[in-house]
């Protein structure tokens, strides 16, 4: 799901007595997203910061990426500005009709399953479509 764990070392995050037994365990977990990988710096459990059974989560966060790393910040795949949407059109249009996909068919859908199964179709048409039509980044 493009989370990163930042956790490190051997500290746990929960420290009690209770009852006169020790409980402890790495229940806190900090996650972070691919934007900052790389930047999250000095993870570390503090333990005592806070009079909570809950032991502090310290860090920092480095204000610019070390250099050579690479981190995609984008999904985009075609030059879209460089498309010819004619073709496009015209060949989804000929995918739909050879697949027997209009809006009858659409209003004829009864069940989930139904439903997914077009949906699929539908992506599947358009990324067949986008590989014969559209230039790539």
């Amino acid at each position: 799901m493009g989370a990163y764990v930042s956790n490190e070392g051997e500290t746990p995050t929960f420290d009690t007595y209770r009852g006169g037994k020790s409980y402890s365990s790495f229940v806190d977990v900090t996650f972070h997203s691919a934007n900052l990988l790389g930047l999250v710096e000095e993870w570390r459990v503090e333990e005592a910061l806070t009079s909570s059974d809950h032991n502090a989560i310290l860090f920092k966060i480095r204000g610019t990426k070390l250099k050579g790393i690479m981190i995609e910040r984008t999904t985009r795949i075609y030059k879209t500005g460089k498309a010819h949407w004619t073709d496009f059109r015209e060949k989804i249009g000929q995918l739909l009709e050879r697949k027997s996909i209009s809006a009858e068919t659409l209003d004829k859908i009864r069940t989930e399953e139904e439903l997914d199964r077009v949906v699929e179709e539908y992506t599947e048409m358009i990324k067949e479509v986008c590989e014969e039509s559209l230039p790539k980044l």
